[in-house]
Parts: structure tokens; C-alpha cells; sequence
């Protein structure tokens, strides 16, 4: 992985179906939580795999409000038998849940991430060959 000019810490939680994402732009200033609804993390030999829900939620770096993203890919997903009305409600619940994770501050979003910065000394990662190659 290499680093470019928009940067992001990634939060993801045993058991939950979403991670929340915090996005910096180019000077490194917070410009978004972004909840990314989601299968639970599961380990596999590349390291851990999800599958993303389409419907997300983001948020302002003031946390002033949320709003949903990607409505219509969910409706869409539906529509083609993707996903049931049932999934998206499910969908909908945890968006909504990722949401109040960040806005009542509950931990780890209790502390000011916005001025987090990976140690210098860090090198980025390289991946191995094939590591997108799913074994078997």
C-alpha cells in the first residue's frame, strides 16, 4: 500500500457490521466520518475479508448531523434480488447505529482522532504476490 494525498483511519469492531472510517484530506484535516456498512471481519489467508452492504453513512467532522449515501445502489440491489427488503432494513438499523456510535461519542470515538498521524517512522506495506487471489 502506498500513501497519497487523501489518508484515512479505519475503526472495525468484533461482531459488527460496520466500520467507521475517518477521512483527511490533503492538508491532513478531518473531513468526514464515514460508516461503512458491512459484513463482520472474518480472518482468511490474505488477512480479513467482509462484503460491503452498499448503503453507508457519513458524517461531519463536527458531528452536527448523518446522512445516508448510497440509497440508490441499495434500492438498486433490491430491485435485482441482491439483497431482500429484509437485508436492506437490517442495513438501515446498523446505519443507524454506526451513526449514534460516533455522535454520542462512545469509545473509541470519546477521544479527538483529529490530529492522529501514523508514526513517521512506519514504512507502507507491501503485499505479496497473489495477495487478491482468493486459495483453492
Amino acid at each position: 500500500m502506498r500513501r497519497g494525498p487523501n489518508s484515512m483511519l479505519s475503526f472495525a469492531f468484533p461482531d459488527t457490521p460496520y466500520a467507521v472510517i475517518l477521512g483527511f484530506d490533503e492538508r491532513g484535516e478531518l473531513f468526514e466520518y464515514y460508516v461503512n456498512l458491512e459484513e463482520p471481519l472474518t480472518r482468511s489467508v490474505a488477512g480479513f475479508d467482509t462484503v460491503d452492504h452498499l448503503l453507508d453513512v457519513t458524517i461531519p467532522p463536527d458531528r452536527s448531523g448523518w446522512s445516508w449515501k448510497d440509497e440508490d445502489e441499495l434500492r438498486e440491489a433490491v430491485a435485482r434480488g441482491i439483497f431482500t427488503e429484509e437485508d436492506a432494513a437490517w442495513f438501515r438499523f446498523w446505519g443507524e447505529r454506526g451513526a449514534e456510535h460516533v455522535l454520542l461519542q462512545e469509545p473509541p470515538f470519546d477521544r479527538d482522532w483529529s490530529t492522529w498521524r501514523p508514526e513517521p517512522a512506519w514504512e507502507d506495506a507491501d503485499l505479496p504476490r497473489n495477495w487478491d487471489i482468493a486459495p483453492g
